[in-house]
């Protein structure tokens, strides 16, 4: 019986770690098919994606979203009831007396422990807190912009890298087209000019076109190492790792009637760095607000709740 329940425990944990293997492999399978690898073939979407994950400029606009969030909490705290809890305690060394008809009067005791807590909710104070929250809102709006105006210069800088390194790399394949078609001319040339069907002229035609190309072809291979880099240093790769760009060309965005005045508008009512100038001007327009405000009178509610508890060592609680 103990055999048996043994080998039914061993058959159960045997399952249970397959399973867990199985969901382990799977969980690794689709990590592995949302997130692009460096070696494999990734498209301009890809591109995208990664440098907005490792831009620190664009890390760094998003954090200060936080920072606008919180000037906001900070601003509305100004107009919310402040409650304060504040306790003293005295200790007199020497009680003053007085000495009247032969008698002996202390005035005061050896201890004395102020107790009290104090109300305060601002009624008016020159416009000043509602004011400074809404510059923080404004504020918040002007990081939004930020971080919307550093998207898209990361996207429009990436896309053009992007498509700088696709089409260097399609003319490195033509130039080395060129050069090839060009090398058989001259192979044939040579063949005929040593029969003495082409002229000696023709023959250093042919020379010439192949030494033109090959420096041409290297100067474009250079380049488009070094648009390749480029778009390796955006999107947060190392200048080591393998990269294979993939890229279909949508022919349908060819020939579109394009208006520009209509184009201007558009751009006027949405570049977020215009928009940012807009929040900045009123921000100072009413920062200026709140200077001037200072002149004006202040009218604060306050409340207080005290306890004074006072006696000798003798009869004084906190001694006993």
């Amino acid at each position: 019986m103990n055999d048996l329940s043994t080998a039914v425990r061993s058959r159960r944990l045997r399952s249970g770690m397959m399973l867990r293997t199985i969901l382990f492999s799977a969980t690794l399978m689709l990590l592995s098919a949302s997130i692009p690898v460096f070696g494999s073939a990734i498209t301009i979407d890809d591109a995208v994606g990664m440098a907005l994950k490792n831009n620190q400029d664009y890390l760094i606009a998003k954090s200060q979203l936080e920072k606008a969030e919180a000037e906001i909490q900070k601003a509305t705290a100004g107009a919310l009831p402040t409650l304060s809890f504040g306790s003293s305690y005295t200790r007199n060394l020497k009680i003053p007396t007085m000495v009247f008809g032969g008698e002996s009067f202390r005035f005061g005791t050896d201890n004395q422990m102020d107790i009290g807590l104090n109300l305060t909710q601002p009624i008016w104070l020159g416009g000043r807190v509602f004011t400074a929250m809404k510059i923080a809102k404004i504020y918040k709006r002007y990081t939004e912009d930020m971080i919307r105006e550093a998207e898209g210069q990361i996207v429009y800088g990436v896309r053009r890298a992007f498509l700088g390194a696709i089409l260097t790399q399609d003319v490195v394949k033509v130039y080395k087209d060129a050069l090839a078609t060009a090398e058989l001319n001259l192979d044939i040339v040579n063949k005929m000019y040593s029969q003495g069907v082409v002229s000696e002229y023709e023959y250093l035609r042919a020379q010439v076109e192949v030494a033109n190309l090959r420096p041409q072809l290297t100067q474009t291979q250079n380049g488009a190492v070094i648009a390749l880099e480029s778009l390796k240093n955006l999107i947060g790769a190392k200048l080591s790792d393998s990269l294979e760009l993939q890229y279909e060309f949508d022919s349908t965005i060819v020939g579109r009637e394009l208006n520009l005045e209509y184009l201007q508008k558009l751009a006027s009512a949405n570049r977020a760095s215009l928009q940012q100038q807009e929040h900045l001007t009123d921000i100072t327009r009413r920062a200026i607000g709140i200077a001037k405000s200072g002149r004006s009178f202040n009218l604060i509610l306050q409340s207080q709740y005290g306890y004074r508890l006072q006696g000798d060592d003798k009869d004084f609680q906190l001694f006993k």
